[in-house]
């Protein structure tokens, strides 16, 4: 199964992502950002890889994830291993879901939160 997550910034993609690798061993792709740039809110997208606020108690393990130049390139990865859980945030335009939607084994999730959280989640970063 290959999810793809989308929604509004800062509305809980990367926590569902986490989850489901936390708890369903999902592994987590990632489009390959050029160094110099940043993501659309302005955080480096290393920083939040790594800087998890929640990590569930049970599982504290590692999950493994991978980075792919394109969305073509990552959809030829989950295509020769259709048979394993990926999980992506990086679903960007609507062409990224007409390349995605291709696949009977995709899952677009779209993912909102109260304007107020996601403000507070905004204003911390």
């Amino acid at each position: 199964m290959f999810v793809g997550i989308v929604g509004p910034t800062c509305s809980g993609k990367h926590e569902v992502m986490d989850l489901m690798a936390s708890f369903y061993g999902f592994t987590r792709l990632y489009l390959r950002r050029p160094a110099a740039a940043s993501n659309h809110d302005g955080s480096d997208i290393k920083s939040i890889r790594s800087n998890r606020q929640w990590i569930p108690p049970t599982r504290q393990k590692v999950q493994p994830f991978l980075e792919f130049e394109t969305i073509s390139e990552m959809l030829d990865h989950v295509t020769l291993h259709w048979m394993d859980h990926f999980v992506t945030c990086d679903v960007h335009t609507v062409d990224d879901i007409a390349i995605l939607r291709k696949r009977p084994f995709f899952l677009l999730l779209s993912v909102e939160s109260p304007i107020m959280i996601r403000f507070r989640r905004c204003v911390s970063r």
